[in-house]
């Protein structure tokens, strides 16, 4: 879903020549495959494949394949540290080129290894709204759970979004699977299980064992902040 997210954003925007730098790994391979997939439905065009090994935290092979070519956006494919050591790598040699990473690429892992400035511009696929938000139920729910029991000082990060969003629906559903829960019970629960989060549906019912369908964009201002 983000991927597919990614690629109708870059056909909006026209940006039809694409890079793909992949975790040389199933997870990569596969998210490289269904890049193609949908970047021929809409008409976009993957000009450079790069694969990386797993876990490599030096991408500068990587960024020495992409020059001369004319690609308008780099997707990664990446885990974690290989996203943010690309986007690290690939400012330092001066590529400008806009860069879309997966929700996995945190932004305080990214600020750490390079500024602000650097950082600018650099688009990361979400799946919740941005926790630094209050205008949702959820985002306001988060952060009133957060001031009470987080340790002062915890910064209210989209992954502690996402976890909270995470126990939020694994209650829910061991309140329905009744006074003497099990495995069986509490996995029919989320079977049936539909609910909205304060503007954030979830809907594990006909089957469907992605419970939210929510994917947004966002991208790290020159502040270091990211805006959707």
């Amino acid at each position: 879903a983000q991927l597919a997210r990614m690629l109708s954003h870059l056909a909006t925007l026209n940006m039809r020549r694409l890079a793909v730098i992949y975790q040389d790994i199933p997870f990569g391979t596969s998210g490289l495959g269904f890049v193609e997939e949908i970047a021929a439905q809409l008409k976009l065009e993957v000009k450079a494949k790069v694969p990386v090994p797993p876990a490599a935290d030096d991408l500068k092979h990587a960024v020495a394949k992409l020059q001369g070519t004319d690609v308008q956006a780099n997707i990664l494919i990446l885990a974690p540290n290989s996203g943010i050591a690309f986007i690290r790598d690939a400012r330092a040699a001066g590529n400008r080129i806009p860069i879309y990473s997966l929700s996995y690429v945190p932004v305080k892992g990214i600020l750490e290894k390079v500024n602000a400035e650097q950082a600018s511009g650099v688009a990361i696929a979400q799946v919740t709204p941005n926790a630094g938000g209050t205008s949702a139920g959820l985002t306001r729910d988060f952060h009133l759970a957060m001031d009470k029991h987080a340790p002062p000082g915890t910064d209210h990060s989209q992954l502690h979004l996402v976890g909270f969003i995470a126990a939020r629906v694994a209650v829910e559903a061991l309140r329905r699977a009744g006074s003497s829960p099990s495995p069986e019970k509490v996995a029919s629960a989320l079977k049936n299980l539909k609910m909205d989060l304060g503007g954030y549906p979830i809907d594990f019912g006909a089957g469907n064992n992605v419970g939210s369908q929510y994917v947004d964009i966002g991208a790290i201002d020159r502040s270091g902040r990211l805006r959707y």
